[in-house]
């Protein structure tokens, strides 16, 4: 019988916590855009903890690139829109914008 993959400590953590933050940005590497995306969230235990959930890259720099691909990244790990607490973002407006903004559609989902 072949062996379950191991749970990485981060989701073992976090499946215990119902709430944590996601951080994005993008980065130029030549022609190619990359994007971190981070969690920050709390134990009793450790504290305040704050990991790279997954690097993707994509040449689709939009608001609703980015919310895809946040989600996306999320619903593979098993996390919910629902357990986002907070959003942290450079202060571009395709971040932060009143309209049409990932905080928006983050905002939008989580409802």
């Amino acid at each position: 019988m072949p062996s379950q993959p191991e749970v990485p400590p981060t989701l073992t953590y976090l499946s215990h916590t119902p709430f944590f933050s996601v951080a994005s940005d993008a980065s130029n590497h030549g022609t190619t855009k990359l994007f971190p995306l981070s969690v920050r969230y709390w134990t009793p235990d450790l504290g305040v903890q704050t990991k790279v959930l997954d690097f993707y890259d994509d040449s689709d720099e939009t608001s609703a690139a980015i919310h895809n691909q946040i989600v996306t990244k999320l619903e593979e790990n098993g996390l919910g829109l629902d357990m986002i607490s907070a959003y942290s973002a450079d202060n571009a407006s395709l971040n932060y914008g009143r309209y049409n903004s990932v905080f928006q559609k983050l905002k939008e989902n989580s409802n």
